[in-house]
């Protein structure tokens, strides 16, 4: 056994993104429970010797972080609202985002298409009547939702992770769906180091918030046991306005996480067409028609878009036997 490999799985996204929620849970748990005169953090383990429960309870919380990040993917699929994709109050919530986004943000995305065209063909460019206001929610459109009202999400969290993904196919034309296993193993250690730290805080406030969840819902059964309306109500107020918070949090790392992803693509897109043995276009035309060929060719297996990428092979290197002799 390789433990070296079991060792690598501690590192800094594990300590960061999953032990330090399930360390901040068992605080709650015990907050809750000394509230309330009940030991629901070593309520489990009662009974055994101290040291034992000591290293008991430091068992329990690196099996739950463990755990964790095995759900990882899983529970970010959850707090974007893909398991309300097609139902009927999913489809509300996307509704909702879809009227704020026609109503707020759709306007100044397509004044901003008018200012681009004129740019673009040389004319006098119409000036917003609040060019403040007009940046403000820009911004929003494009670092809150997806460019396709039709790939809304019922969570905002999902939107955001949306509007960050879509940002390659956007721009250059290269879908972020299958491209982005191949573009991570090309960043050099920096770049790498910015992504595994801006995943961190996002599965850190993740993990935070399906946790106090779970702190909420223990937090209700005490208050509904106990009978005490009045402190139940005001605990349970400050709960959620916690959620909230850690909700918010949970936002803006999704919105860096996916800043530096899409910096990853701005930088470093050329190093993928290098190990795909193409040649980087001159001109952005016909940069973008040549990554609409390579997401073809990830997304569908392609053949006739891999042939089409013929007119981008880079020139194969001269043989150093075929070099003449000084």
């Amino acid at each position: 056994m390789d433990f070296g490999k079991i060792v690598g799985l501690f590192d800094r996204e594990f300590f960061v993104g999953y032990l330090n929620p399930v360390l901040i849970f068992g605080f709650q748990l015990f907050i809750i429970g000394q509230a309330f005169q009940t030991d629901l953090l070593f309520g489990l383990v009662d009974g055994l010797d101290q040291l034992v429960t000591v290293a008991a309870v430091a068992l329990i919380a690196v099996s739950l972080s463990v755990t964790l990040m095995i759900a990882g993917p899983l529970s970010l699929l959850f707090v974007q609202g893909y398991v309300l994709e097609g139902v009927t109050d999913g489809m509300a919530l996307i509704a909702r985002h879809r009227d704020h986004y026609r109503l707020r943000l759709k306007p100044a995305v397509e004044f901003q298409e008018r200012i681009d065209k004129a740019r673009a063909t040389g004319k006098k460019e119409p000036a917003p009547a609040d060019p403040a206001g007009h940046q403000a929610r820009m911004r929003e459109a494009v670092e809150n939702y997806p460019d396709n009202p039709g790939n809304f999400l019922p969570f905002m969290l999902g939107n955001v992770l949306r509007a960050g993904e879509v940002h390659p196919r956007v721009v250059y034309g290269l879908d972020a769906v299958g491209s982005w296993e191949r573009l991570q193993p090309l960043l050099p250690e920096a770049m790498s180091a910015i992504v595994a730290g801006s995943r961190s805080q996002l599965m850190f406030f993740v993990n935070l918030f399906l946790l106090s969840l779970v702190s909420f819902v223990a937090l209700v059964w005490l208050c509904l046991r106990a009978g005490d309306l009045e402190t139940g109500f005001v605990a349970i107020a400050l709960a959620l306005f916690g959620l909230w918070a850690i909700l918010r949090l949970t936002r803006l790392a999704g919105r860096s996480h996916m800043r530096s992803v899409a910096a990853c693509y701005d930088l470093y897109r050329s190093k993928l067409a290098d190990q795909l043995g193409l040649a980087m276009p001159l001109n952005a035309s016909e940069e973008r028609q040549m990554w609409i060929d390579v997401t073809r060719v990830f997304q569908y297996r392609s053949a006739k878009a891999w042939e089409r990428l013929d007119a981008y092979r880079k020139s194969p290197e001269p043989d150093n036997q075929d070099k003449p002799k000084p």
